[in-house]
């Protein structure tokens, strides 16, 4: 049993496993974050119906032996769930997409796989414990030896006095993943017979060694933890941690007088209404239990905050729809969350808190642009799981396995393969409706053309006033400047920037949504380069760059119906051109006179 219970640490460190090849990213910098406003049509968009009905179809034959499955079909149970924003969607906190399948060889627990059937989720408990430090008013930026003065000895490798709780949960502490566990007594005589040197029991840790002693107390475990040797420096790069999350439990029992369970029942499962997550062991009844060697029923101890914790595709889903719709953390709080904090040897792989990010470019082949997906994976004793964030569209997704556990990998590539294309052409859809030729009759008439194209955002067709070509006046000013801004790409697009008020009550009350034109670079007049740079992508750097009487040149604000979402009109602020309204032939005609 004591094997059995360090298993589940090493178990939880899975190798990372690279979506499929990486095309080459599209030549456009575009901006990061949303292309274009987050769709709320997914579900009941055609292109999304038809991707639903094809994945399905796939596992379908992949379970009857139509196609050739990637995983062993017989002995693996597996749950999939997408979810997206639905304003009105009449199943609050449901994915809107679910596909489900028990291994036929399953004899324990569950008799049928439904939303609420639980399964082990290995390293996704660390997502929880990162939320509950977030949401438990600790100051992440405090040393851990303020909440735990038994690291703060001279003798420690460790400089744990330079390592802050945000550290730890970002796997920046620079300390190993596990203490004692993975040795494994028992296989020290495998050792000697291949040419290792005799070691004595005095040698190995005094606790955590499957086959030779007892799992840690709390005690031994911060002792041992002032004798470990660091990984690296602290800060350095990012080292996979289980006992960071250990240390970060600890810490906030000190600081809140409150164990790792209440505090996850307190801040995460009661405000979310999860029905089926928490500490194992869960409820046998429910249990997705695999017909193969399986850690369901373990009591995680200490590790619980790293890899112990149950949970369902309907829970799991509403904890993803919490943080795309910004309700989990404060707005400004979340969206600097859902970001890197360092890099990998992998340039489209990066670590978060605890997030593992996923930089793709081929997810849209129709419309390449990148795709930032913020995933957590999960590995127990028998369960392999991941769930994953794509806040740029407003969608996620879980994966829970139980059985073989390469069966994660084809199956969560296929659910995002199949279904974010279609994703992507639902965002194009409803973004029609900021397109077309919006003016006004003014004495200095303004006209604005908005169109959408193969490529990111929307596409500024024209923009004139009083018959003058505002885009062309936009290009001689950028390139008039004292300090070069460099060649200016005249292909003007613009992107949401979540930035929008209320104005107005009742029937007459609109939302003002700020956009901005990305002004790019025109790298097709460099000279030739080895890359040895990459792309140079400056769109971060010229926002808000150009004024005209106190107004920013690339602001442009589009009007909508507070109820209905409709776009009233636009409005060019640095032009003063109040709000423009979509125009009809008979306008555009006189408009076409003037200019």
């Amino acid at each position: 049993m004591i094997a059995r219970n360090f298993a589940i640490s090493l178990i939880s460190i899975l190798p990372f496993i690279p979506l499929s090849a990486q095309k080459a990213p599209t030549s456009r910098c575009a901006v990061e974050g949303a292309l274009l406003p987050r769709p709320t049509n997914v579900c009941s968009h055609p292109a999304f119906q038809s991707a639903a009905s094809k994945l399905s179809s796939y596992f379908d034959d992949v379970l009857s032996g139509n196609l050739t499955a990637d995983f062993d079909t017989v002995n693996t149970s597996f749950a999939i769930a997408f979810v997206s924003l639905q304003p009105g969607w009449p199943r609050p906190n449901k994915p809107i997409y679910t596909y489900t399948h028990l291994s036929p060889a399953n004899e324990n627990g569950a008799k049928k796989l439904d939303g609420d059937s639980q399964f082990l989720i290995g390293s996704i408990s660390k997502l929880f414990t990162d939320i509950i430090l977030l949401k438990s008013g600790v100051d992440v930026s405090e040393k851990i030896t303020k909440f735990l003065p038994e690291l703060s000895t001279t003798e420690s490798l460790v400089r744990w006095d330079d390592v802050t709780i945000e550290d730890l949960g970002e796997h920046l502490a620079g300390m190993g993943p596990n203490y004692g566990f993975p040795e494994i007594y028992d296989l020290i005589p495998l050792y000697q017979q291949l040419g290792f040197p005799p070691v004595e029991e005095s040698d190995f840790p005094p606790c955590n060694v499957a086959g030779l002693n007892r799992a840690c107390t709390r005690q031994q475990l911060l002792d041992g933890l002032t004798k470990a040797h660091p990984v690296t420096a602290v800060g350095e790069r990012a080292v996979y941690s289980n006992l960071a999350f250990t240390l970060i439990s600890f810490a906030l029992q000190n600081a809140t007088g409150k164990n790792y369970s209440t505090l996850l029942d307190e801040l995460v499962i009661q405000p979310l209404n999860l029905t089926n997550t928490g500490a194992s062991p869960g409820d046998a009844s429910k249990a997705v239990i695999p017909p193969v060697d399986n850690g369901w029923g373990l009591d995680y101890g200490f590790s619980t905050p790293a890899g112990g914790l149950f949970s369902s595709i309907n829970d799991l889903s509403a904890l993803a729809l919490s943080i795309l719709d910004k309700r989990l953390l404060p707005p400004s709080k979340l969206r600097k969350w859902l970001k890197p904090t360092s890099s990998t040897p992998n340039l489209q792989y990066s670590v978060g808190f605890p997030w593992e990010i996923y930089r793709t470019t081929n997810l849209t082949p129709s419309y390449p642009h990148t795709i930032d997906i913020y995933a957590k994976d999960g590995g127990a004793y028998g369960y392999v799981s991941r769930i994953g964030i794509i806040d740029q569209y407003g969608v996620g997704f879980v994966v829970l396995t139980a059985g073989d556990t390469e069966a994660i990998y084809p199956i969560a590539e296929a659910t995002v393969a199949t279904l974010i294309p279609a994703v992507e052409e639902a965002a194009r859809s409803e973004a029609e409706k900021y397109t077309g030729v919006f003016g006004s009759d003014a004495e200095a008439p303004v006209t604005a053309n908005f169109t959408i194209d193969s490529g990111p955002g929307v596409k500024i067709q024209s923009l004139m006033r009083n018959g003058s070509d505002i885009l062309r006046a936009i290009a001689t000013i950028w390139e008039s400047q004292q300090v070069s801004l460099g060649p200016l790409s005249r292909d003007f697009r613009i992107y949401p920037m979540e930035i929008s008020r209320s104005q107005g009550l009742g029937n007459g009350a609109v939302v003002k949504e700020d956009w901005r034109i990305a002004m790019e670079r025109d790298t097709e007049k460099e000279l030739p380069t080895a890359v040895a740079f990459g792309k140079t992508c400056t769109t971060w750097q010229t926002f808000d760059l150009l004024y005209y009487g106190g107004q920013p040149i690339d602001r442009v604000v589009f009007w909508l119906n507070v109820t209905t979402r409709e776009v009233l009109g636009v409005e060019v602020p640095f032009l003063r051109s109040g709000m423009l309204e979509r125009m009809d032939g008979d306008m555009m005609a006189r408009m076409e006179r003037v200019n």
